[in-house]
């Protein structure tokens, strides 16, 4: 079973070929059922609970395949979907630690428990979490792609930046660089204490490098 999947106009959405592709590599390789007794390439495509993602052997791969779920979370369209360079689902410094965790499924056949930052159209950073990652390969043998699915995603946390100029810093609720009790007093306290709390801040930021949490 052989592909042209460098063909941008292609319609994988309810293509049985492709369907069997996904959930038979998926079966092979990480070795349980990606969908349920019944559930067709229709459920898969339109009304399954979690992201599906596909991209071709290109050298830069380009996204051939994302679900409505996937649309949704991305805010794409299947037409934007399929011509995004799939790369681009992540900012520029992200990019580097993505492709690693590629570099691992085209090494081990597919990776589990990934997570990383990826932004949408609009611009909108989210986490994504407890990710799978695998290597899209026929019966034969054929390498035709790379395929993902994650169900769990929630949105970053950017921090408003104290008086002064501060670098941008995109962060976790836990992984913020205020503690608990510090937000909990900023919040509550007195404006003297947010002042304090802002210089304090301020000084953190120009004496130490930015670190990105991913």
């Amino acid at each position: 079973m052989t592909f042209a999947y460098d063909t941008p106009s292609l319609d994988l959405t309810l293509d049985p070929d492709f369907f069997s592709l996904l959930t038979g590599s998926y079966a092979r390789l990480v070795r349980r059922p990606l969908v349920g007794d019944g559930q067709g390439a229709d459920w898969l495509y339109n009304h399954a609970p979690f992201v599906v993602l596909a991209h071709n052997t290109e050298p830069d791969p380009r996204f051939i395949y994302a679900n409505r779920t996937a649309q949704n979370c991305f805010e794409y369209s299947w037409d934007e979907f399929i011509a995004l360079r799939s790369q681009f689902s992540a900012e520029q410094p992200d990019r580097a630690e993505r492709q690693r965790l590629l570099d691992a499924v085209t090494r081990d056949g597919f990776v589990e428990n990934g997570r990383g930052i990826r932004i949408a159209k609009s611009g909108r950073r989210f986490w994504i979490e407890d990710v799978t990652v695998w290597q899209l390969i026929d019966e034969s043998g054929q390498r035709l792609g790379q395929a993902a699915i994650f169900s769990s995603w929630r949105e970053c946390l950017v921090l408003q930046p104290a008086a002064g100029p501060q670098p941008d810093m995109v962060r976790t609720g836990d992984e913020a660089s205020a503690t608990r009790s510090g937000w909990a007093a900023w919040k509550a306290g007195s404006s003297a204490h947010r002042a304090s709390i802002a210089t304090m801040r301020l000084k953190s930021v120009r004496s130490t490098p930015q670190r990105r949490a991913l």
